[in-house]
């Protein structure tokens, strides 16, 4: 079976890279509070992508007014989630 690969602004991630940063990126979502359905985070530079999540605020919970916003994702050593 070919191995499934995905084009980034002229990049190749394979398909296990992406897998490692898809479970990382759901890992640090979840820590935070956020709903990430793991599509694939669109890349627009090195080690930065964007990726479109909800925060689970009380709102969300109670009333279901959840609202979807775009989070920008740094990753490094450690990977950091931000609006």
């Amino acid at each position: 079976m070919p191995q499934l690969r995905w084009r980034c602004l002229g990049g190749i991630l394979n398909s296990s890279k992406t897998m490692e940063l898809t479970e990382r990126i759901s890992t640090e979502c979840k820590r935070i509070g956020l709903l990430w359905d793991g599509n694939p985070p669109a890349l627009i530079a090195p080690d930065v992508y964007i990726i479109k999540a909800v925060p689970l605020t009380e709102e969300c919970h109670s009333k279901g007014q959840c609202k979807v916003e775009t989070y920008t994702v740094l990753i490094g050593k450690d990977i950091k989630v931000m609006k």
